[in-house]
């Protein structure tokens, strides 16, 4: 089956497709907002850095224009004002103040009566004072924020923080004291989204001074997928899309796969979801159960009841055989050892194909699982198929190994191969399983003829005959009067069952 066969651009895929991608668009923006939040971040660090090297300008030449004792002024004072302000490139002036009034500075020189008004906004512990007028013995068009130490005066550039503006124009800038009393600076950026940091779609950051009252408030209001320009908006689209494409693929094929029997078989092994059923063997003279078959059992959800003769085969191709062999031994004997340490007589058949014959430590191990619970080894019959391809002398070499461990060894389907005498020569056997074609055909003579050759062939060699697929009462009463001694199983008597309905068989028995 070919691509697209499976993978149909239908109504559900196109859907899946458009989700993806839309979830895919919103992880990018997600993205591109969280690195936009990074760089926000060092850039406001780079500013806090930038606005304590002001403030510290700010603080000294106040305290240098204190420390000189400038108290008129003169000539003489207002040179000294302008040889201060000569070191400090972020502040535009200084100069001094008399009762609330500046009374000269370093760049306009005397002030007269009418102007040099300060206002006190907010004052600090350390006796610093923070003018919020707006300064009109300045240019009334450029705001020019002062700062007033005893009698001294600074004002902070309108260009100290240019540069750095420049480099990230898109944030709103606030510099303001830590609770906000003051605001030194005020720059809007040229995504402007509204008052102040009122907008809820904008990134904000804050970050404050350690040495000086104050904090670099930023605000970033056009961010995430929409703040990239057309050209790489589509470019996010496009690499979206295209993902959103292949994790549609990929999901599809990934649910789909776990649909394939392939999957659930494996996933049901290796959760130990198979299960065992025992089909009675019953002792024809007197029909009691005198031991049981053991069977594979998978019951799937999506599959339903599936046949152990497909999904052994599978199970083969797809290498969990091995497994499912482990796993059938470990479960039978912790299912059935309480019954069998108390009843010495009572058998269970085991059904091996040619992985168990050709993996050497299969005896073994089936051997320590009887020894831990106590079974004895030859209630263990362990059943080999004629239909097996395997070399008749590695069959025969696994069954003396079997039969040396005190196993028994029977021979199923028999009749349906192709080498039935080499079968009896070659390999030692304890029991014969005829296989249910013979029985089944009872009505024609030539069958009846076969089945009775098997049948004094098998007798003549001291061999336990059990004759499968009895299913009706002439049947069952044919065979008896051939050989009443052997056993038999089929639907006529029971059909397979869980270990709860063999116990409750099993018990039932025991009191007749």
């Amino acid at each position: 089956m070919n691509l697209h066969n499976k993978f149909k651009l239908n109504t559900p895929t196109l859907f899946r497709m458009l989700v993806a991608t839309t979830i895919l668009v919103l992880i990018a923006n997600y993205t591109i907002i969280k690195f936009q939040a990074r760089e926000q971040i060092a850039y406001i660090k780079q500013i806090l850095r930038h606005s304590e090297s002001v403030s510290t300008q700010i603080h000294e030449s106040l305290n240098r224009v204190v420390e000189a004792n400038i108290n008129n002024c003169n000539d003489s004072n207002i040179n000294r004002l302008r040889e201060i302000l000569l070191d400090y490139q972020d502040v535009i002036d200084v100069g001094i103040t008399h009762k609330g009034k500046v009374i000269c500075t370093a760049g306009w020189g005397l002030f007269d009566k009418s102007r040099g008004y300060v206002k006190e906004e907010y004052s600090t512990s350390d006796g610093y004072i923070f003018d919020g007028s707006d300064n009109n013995f300045h240019n009334k068009k450029i705001h020019v924020d002062a700062t007033i130490y005893k009698t001294a005066i600074a004002f902070t550039s309108p260009f100290a923080f240019k540069k750095i503006k420049e480099m990230y124009p898109q944030f709103d800038v606030v510099i303001s004291t830590h609770k906000g009393r003051h605001d030194f600076l005020i720059l809007p950026g040229t995504h402007h989204g509204g008052a102040g940091f009122a907008v809820n779609n904008a990134v904000h950051a804050k970050i404050c001074s350690k040495t000086f009252d104050l904090c670099v408030l930023t605000r970033n209001g056009m961010v995430g997928f929409l703040s990239l320009d057309p050209l790489h908006q589509a470019l996010v689209v496009l690499i979206c899309l295209l993902l959103g494409v292949f994790l549609s693929w990929f999901a599809y094929f990934y649910l789909n796969s776990r649909k394939s029997f392939e999957y659930r078989l494996k996933k049901a092994v290796q959760d130990e979801q198979l299960y065992l059923e025992y089909q009675p063997v019953v002792r024809m003279n007197d029909e009691k159960i005198v031991g049981v078959e053991t069977l594979i059992r998978w019951q799937d959800k999506l599959y339903g009841k599936v046949s152990p003769e497909l999904f052994i085969d599978v199970a083969e191709k797809i290498g969990v055989y091995g497994q499912i062999s482990e796993f059938v031994i470990k479960r039978l004997t912790e299912e059935l050892s309480h019954y069998l340490t108390r009843n010495s007589s009572f058998t269970v058949s085991i059904n091996i194909g040619g992985y168990e014959i050709e993996h050497c430590n299969y005896i073994n191990y089936l051997y320590e699982q009887c020894i831990q619970y106590r079974i004895k080894p030859s209630q263990i019959k362990i059943e080999i198929t004629e239909r097996s391809t395997l070399p008749h002398d590695v069959i025969a070499d696994f069954s003396r190994r079997a039969r040396a461990k005190g196993f028994c060894v029977s021979i199923d389907d028999f009749g349906t191969g192709t080498a039935n005498l080499i079968w009896l020569t070659e390999i030692d056997f304890d029991e014969i399983k005829i296989d249910k074609f013979y029985v089944k055909g009872l009505q024609e003579e030539y069958k009846r003829n076969i089945l009775t050759c098997i049948s004094g062939l098998v007798i003549g060699i001291g061999a336990q005959i059990v004759f499968e697929g009895v299913e009706d009462i002439v049947e069952l009463n044919y065979l008896k009067g051939h050989n009443e001694n052997a056993y038999a199983q089929g639907w006529f008597f029971y059909k397979s069952m869980n270990i709860d309905e063999l116990c409750q068989k099993l018990n039932a028995a025991s009191h007749d």
